[in-house]
């Protein structure tokens, strides 16, 4: 991910997205941070130059997968909550089926439902042009 964003590869391809898959989503809010803090001090020395922050384009180009992660979804909105997607590895060992209603509920305890919605299934959705009924 941070080669992609700091070779400028957003910049040329504005609408290009990437799904980071299986990655889990606690870690993001923390690359985001370092890589701004990196690109900030190192931009002029290493001639980069980008139109935005790297973490500019971690929200606006990048989605992320996870499938356990009760920290991150907590943290839900330092992540991005419009780059979240709850997944399954059916039928891989990572994969909680058939308790997976169970593990979704007891993950998202205390989560508002337009958020739950959202992560659960409309980010995914909206990304791959699928219509969900209500």
């Amino acid at each position: 991910m941070g080669e992609i964003i700091l070779t400028g590869v957003h910049d040329r391809f504005p609408k290009l997205r990437f799904v980071s898959v299986e990655s889990g989503i606690g870690w993001v809010p923390y690359y985001a941070e370092q890589m701004d803090d990196r690109y900030d001090r190192n931009k002029y020395w290493a001639k980069i130059k980008l139109q935005g922050q790297p973490s500019e384009y971690v929200r606006s180009n990048w989605m992320f997968t996870f499938i356990i992660d009760k920290y991150g979804v907590k943290n839900r909105h330092a992540v991005g909550l419009e780059t979240l997607m709850w997944s399954t590895d059916y039928p891989h060992h990572g994969c909680d089926w058939p308790r997976s209603r169970q593990v979704v509920a007891e993950m998202f305890e205390g989560v508002p439902a337009a958020e739950r919605r959202a992560i659960t299934h409309e980010n995914a959705a909206r990304l791959y042009g699928i219509r969900v009924g209500e």
